[in-house]
């Protein structure tokens, strides 16, 4: 089902402290998706999230704790869903990020059903959440 089909447009896409062949392939795989780039100092700069600050509907960004763990602490007051993504899947780090309260776990290579799967299912997730 397409995001169009939601009534949601063009999801929006935010991808923090990710290399650029992880970012190269996300654009290819998600072609129709508003996507953004952010460094985690840029995270860190801002100030205390809050209802639209972030300006995305889903987060990709590193597995690894020291990425992860900054990022679900500036999304989880305002439930934004963030994807961890890694280039090599590992069983204990997918389980430690779902743990630590990632909402789903992506590694190359990215594939536009594999990706739109993930984020028509939190996308959904989200708005049941919001009451919509």
């Amino acid at each position: 089902m397409s995001h169009a089909a939601h009534g949601l447009g063009a999801p929006r896409i935010l991808l923090i402290g990710l290399d650029q062949d992880l970012v190269s392939g996300i654009l290819r795989a998600l072609p129709e998706c508003d996507v953004r780039t952010a460094s985690l100092i840029a995270l860190d700069a801002s100030h205390k999230a809050e209802e639209g600050a972030l300006h995305c509907d889903v987060i990709f960004c590193p597995a690894g704790a020291r990425h992860l763990l900054p990022v679900l602490e500036k999304a989880s007051p305002i439930r934004l869903p963030v994807v961890a993504v890694t280039r090599h899947p590992d069983s204990t780090e997918w389980l430690n990020a779902i743990e630590a309260g990632a909402a789903d776990y992506a590694a190359p290579p990215f594939e536009s059903a594999q990706l739109r799967w993930i984020l028509d299912s939190n996308l959904r997730r989200t708005a049941a959440a919001a009451g919509g």
